[in-house]
């Protein structure tokens, strides 16, 4: 437990096969764990220690894998180069979050401006429905005004033909009854006209 091994991976400047081992500073074996590693010759590796709290902790070198062995020591800067390492792991952190958090409010933002166009959509198709039922309303207005108005024409026509006709009969009425009166009044006076009187024959001779 005192002692954990860490892949690097390639987005965090590091290759795959090499192995880092962070080693505390009281760990015990740690030859052991020297040999462990040394063993596996087809990776390089490199100790990473904890922070010291005294100056009697520090250690005074690091040893290389094989493969390294060329490169000089890194002694005292091994503080330095874990946290470089760290701030470097923090930094790629932070950048894969804030990408995350671009992407995501990249996706929102579109989700948002689909939201707005469809809401857009249905606003005017909407308005265009509306506008096509009070079209259709004063078309069928428009109509029964049409029909109404045809009607009281018809009926004013009707009546005035109505009113010709009755007219017309009046008119044939009056004209049969005035003959019908003449005749009658012709009758009556023919019936009341005094018939002359004839003089006696004897009165005649006398006054001769």
């Amino acid at each position: 437990t005192h002692v954990e091994i860490i892949t690097g991976f390639e987005d965090m400047g590091f290759y795959c096969k090499d192995l880092f081992v962070l080693v505390r500073s009281n760990a015990p074996g740690v030859s052991r764990l020297l040999r462990q590693v040394h063993a596996r010759k087809n990776h390089s590796y490199f100790l990473i220690f904890e922070r010291w709290k005294g100056k009697g902790r520090r250690p005074r070198s690091l040893r290389w894998s094989p493969i390294r062995a060329s490169e000089p020591p890194i002694g005292d800067d091994a503080a330095d180069e874990a946290a470089a390492m760290i701030s470097a792991a923090a930094l790629a952190e932070a950048a894969a979050l804030a990408e995350a958090a671009a992407v995501i409010e990249a996706a929102e933002k579109k989700q948002a401006a689909r939201r707005a166009a469809a809401e857009e959509q249905a606003r005017a198709a909407q308005k265009a429905a509306e506008q096509r039922a009070k079209q259709k309303a004063a078309e069928r207005a428009k109509k029964k005004a049409a029909a109404q108005k045809a009607k009281a024409a018809e009926k004013r026509a009707a009546e005035k033909q109505k009113a010709a006709e009755k007219r017309a009969a009046e008119k044939k009425k009056k004209q049969k009854t005035p003959a019908k009166k003449t005749a009658k009044t012709g009758k009556k006076a023919a019936a009341k006209k005094p018939t002359a009187k004839k003089k006696p024959a004897a009165k005649a001779g006398k006054t001769r």
